[in-house]
C-alpha cells in the first residue's frame, strides 16, 4: 500500500517569493486574494476531513469482513478460513491415526501451513491461494482415506462436510463485492485524492 504524504506549506524562497507578490498587490486585491486562499482551505478541510473520514470507515468496513476475529462483527472470512483449517488439519490427524503411507498427506500438511501463513500476512489474495492447494490436497487425502477404508468413519465424515462447508460459505461470502465497491469509489476522484492521504488506495481480493 504506497503511502503519500500531505500538501505541505511553502517555506523558505518559495514563500518569500509569494510574499513579494502580495507586496504588490493593491490593499482591496489583497484581501480579496486572503479571502479566496481562506475559501479554498476550507473548502478542502471539508474534503479531506469530512470526505476523507467517510471513505477511511468504508475502507475499514471492508476490510474488517476479511480479518475482523470479533463475535460481535459476524464471521469473517478469515474465521472460516480458520475453522476449515481446523477441519483439515483433523483429517490429517485421522489418515496418521491409520498407520498407513497416504500419498497425498504430505502435500496436505504443507497446505494447512501455507494457508496458516497466509492468514497471519493478513493477505486475501495469498489466503485465496492457500486455500485453493489446501482445497486440492485434502480432497486427494479425503479419496485415499476412503479407498483405505478408514476405520473412523463418523469422525472423517464429520470433519469433511465442516471443510465442504466453510468452503461453501467463502464462496458465497460478500467480501469481494464490499472490496470491489470500495475500490472503485477510492478510484474516482476526488476520492482517489483523499484515499491516498488515508493510506486506503486499495482493498485486496480474495480471489
Amino acid at each position: 500500500m504506497q503511502a503519500y504524504q500531505p500538501y505541505e506549506t511553502p517555506t523558505g524562497p518559495q514563500l518569500e517569493v509569494l510574499a513579494q507578490a502580495e507586496t504588490r498587490l493593491p490593499a482591496p486585491l489583497k484581501q480579496k486574494a486572503v479571502a479566496v486562499v481562506l475559501a479554498a482551505v476550507m473548502a478542502l478541510a471539508a474534503v479531506f476531513g469530512l470526505g476523507g473520514g467517510k471513505l477511511h470507515s468504508k475502507y475499514n468496513a471492508a476490510a474488517s469482513e476479511f480479518m475482523s476475529t470479533s463475535e460481535s462483527h459476524g464471521i469473517s472470512m478469515s474465521m472460516d478460513l480458520a475453522e476449515r483449517l481446523n477441519a483439515a488439519a483433523n483429517i490429517v490427524t485421522i489418515a496418521k491415526a491409520q498407520g498407513g503411507s497416504f500419498a497425498a498427506l504430505e502435500s496436505a500438511e504443507q497446505a494447512i501451513d501455507a494457508l496458516e501463513q497466509a492468514l497471519e500476512q493478513e493477505s486475501p489474495a495469498a489466503c485465496y491461494d492457500a486455500n485453493v492447494a489446501l482445497g486440492k490436497a485434502i480432497d486427494l487425502l479425503h479419496q485415499e482415506l476412503l479407498t483405505a477404508g478408514v476405520s473412523d468413519t463418523k469422525s472423517l465424515d464429520s470433519q469433511w462436510d465442516e471443510f465442504q462447508s466453510r468452503q461453501f460459505t467463502l464462496d458465497n461470502a460478500g467480501y469481494n463485492d464490499a472490496a470491489d465497491g470500495y475500490n472503485e469509489t477510492a478510484s474516482g476522484f476526488p476520492a482517489g485524492l483523499i484515499a491516498a492521504v488515508w493510506g486506503g488506495t486499495e482493498v485486496e481480493r480474495f480471489g
